[in-house]
C-alpha cells in the first residue's frame, strides 16, 4: 500500500539505510562543521544518483543564512558562496534545491540594551562576522535593511558565479524571526518576495506552516495557497513545509515549536486536512514534512492504520 503522506526530513547518519523508502526528503547540513570542509555537493550527487527515484532537498544550516550574508567576513562569503554554487549547479534531475532559514541578523539584546553598539561588538565573533554590520544599527529600517541587502548580495554573487551552469535555486523559508519592514508587507512570505524579485533566478519561496501562523496568524489553507497558488502566479518559484500546531503556539506567539507534532496530534487542524493537501498539491510544488524521527516513524504508523480503518 503507498503511503499518503511519504515526503519527510531525514537525519543522514540515522536513516541512512531507509533513504529508498520516501518519495522526498530533505537533509539539513551540519552547522558545526565549517561549509567549504561540508563537501555537500558530492554528498547529494552520490546520494541522487544513487537513489534516483528519490527527490532530495538540502537544508542550509541555520547559521549561515542569506540575510546575515552581508554581516560576514570575507571568508564566510567566500566559504558559502563556493558550497552554495556547487550545489545550485549540481547535475542531478532530482536534486530539488536549497532551503535556507531567514533569521533576522541582530539578537534580541541588541534591541534591549541600553548600548546596543557595545552588544554587537561584544557578543558578534570576529571570526565570523564583519563587525562593519554597526552601520546598519542606525537605520531607520534596521531589522530588514541588513536583510535585504544580504538576500540580494548573496544572489547577485552567485549569479556572478555560477552562470549558466545554474539548475537549482535556494528557497529562502519564513521563520518567526523574518522580519517584516511595516505594514505594506501583511506576511514574512510577503516580505521575502519582495527581498528577492531583482534576483529571482536565483531564489524561491519556501512557505512554512507552522511558521507562517505562528508569526501572523495565518491559517493551514491560507499558506497552502501562498506556496501552490499566489507566489508562482508572480513568476517565483516555491516549497513547501507542511508543519502541524502544537497546544502551545497560539497566533503571534512567534514560536517554533512543530517538530514532535503529528498530522493526528495537530491541534488546530484535523488530519483529514493535512491529507488532502498531500494529495492535491502538485508535483512542481516540492514538500517536506519536517519533523524529528521518532515523530515520523509514530505519524508513518497512524497513517497505516487510518488507511486501513
Amino acid at each position: 500500500m503507498d503511503r499518503i503522506i511519504n515526503n519527510y526530513t531525514v537525519s543522514y547518519k540515522d536513516d541512512f539505510d531507509r533513504l529508498a523508502e520516501f518519495n522526498t526528503v530533505q537533509i539539513t547540513l551540519n552547522y558545526r562543521t565549517f561549509p567549504s570542509k561540508r563537501k555537500s555537493a558530492q554528498m547529494f550527487k552520490s546520494l541522487c544518483d544513487t537513489y534516483p527515484k528519490v527527490r532530495f532537498i538540502c537544508h542550509y544550516d541555520f547559521i549561515y543564512q542569506a540575510t546575515k550574508y552581508k554581516a560576514f567576513n570575507s571568508e564566510v562569503k567566500k566559504a558559502m558562496l563556493e558550497e552554495l554554487a556547487g550545489l545550485l549547479c549540481l547535475d542531478a534531475s532530482n536534486f530539488v534545491g536549497v532551503v535556507m532559514h531567514t533569521d533576522t541578523p541582530f539578537k534580541k539584546e541588541v534591541f534591549s540594551s541600553a548600548s546596543p553598539k557595545f552588544v554587537i561588538e561584544s557578543t558578534y565573533n570576529s571570526k565570523i562576522f564583519n563587525l562593519g554590520m554597526l552601520v546598519y544599527y542606525s537605520s531607520s529600517r534596521l531589522r530588514e535593511s541588513l536583510s535585504v541587502d544580504s538576500i540580494r548580495e548573496l544572489g547577485a554573487d552567485l549569479r556572478d558565479l555560477t552562470s549558466a551552469l545554474q539548475r537549482r535555486k535556494i528557497y529562502l523559508e519564513n521563520t518567526v524571526k523574518t522580519s517584516v519592514p511595516n505594514s505594506a508587507y501583511k506576511y514574512p512570505a510577503t516580505f521575502l518576495q519582495e527581498c528577492i524579485y531583482p534576483v529571482k533566478d536565483i531564489y524561491g519561496i519556501c512557505v512554512d506552516t507552522e511558521h507562517l501562523y505562528a508569526s501572523s496568524g495565518v491559517e493551514l489553507q491560507s499558506a497552502v495557497n501562498l506556496a501552490i497558488q499566489v507566489i508562482p502566479g508572480v513568476g517565483i518559484s516555491s516549497m513547501l513545509h507542511l508543519n502541524c500546531i502544537p497546544k502551545e503556539v497560539a497566533p503571534f506567539s512567534n514560536k517554533d515549536r512543530h517538530s514532535h507534532t503529528t498530522i493526528f496530534e495537530c491541534t488546530l487542524n484535523h488530519e483529514d486536512a493535512y491529507i488532502e493537501i498531500a494529495r492535491r498539491i502538485p508535483y512542481s510544488v516540492p514538500w517536506v514534512r519536517e519533523v524529528k524521527g521518532e515523530t515520523r516513524d509514530r505519524e508513518l504508523k497512524q497513517l497505516e492504520e487510518w488507511q486501513n480503518t
